[in-house]
């Protein structure tokens, strides 16, 4: 997907950012600068930012609604469900050592 070809292309940690109080999804890359005594200051800048639909549900697995990819193409592992319009329902898994990520639609 998108977060991983960019972490993969641009050799830097990319995160998706799940944000249901929101209800908006968003890609934020991690950005490394230092301080005034050269001590490594970590941050994660926001990307693009997309809004959940009304008619859309996220369900988040274990309260997790963040998942990082890395450079060398592999992931945080996370597991969620969408269900929306028409009772149609999908479980999302993201595969942590490949960055797979893996839609079935489920009853």
């Amino acid at each position: 997907g998108y977060a991983q070809a960019k972490a993969v292309s641009g050799g830097s940690e990319v995160r998706i950012n799940i944000d249901l109080p929101r209800k908006r999804f968003l890609t934020e890359d991690r950005i490394v600068s230092q301080d005034a005594s050269g001590q490594p200051v970590e941050a994660w800048a926001a990307g693009k930012e997309r809004s959940i639909p009304d008619s859309v549900s996220v369900d988040l697995k274990g309260g997790a609604g963040k998942v990082t990819f890395y450079p060398d193409g592999s992931s945080d592992k996370a597991e969620f469900g969408i269900s929306g319009r028409y009772d149609k329902k999908y479980a999302v898994s993201v595969e942590p050592g490949t960055g797979y990520v893996n839609v079935k639609e489920t009853q």
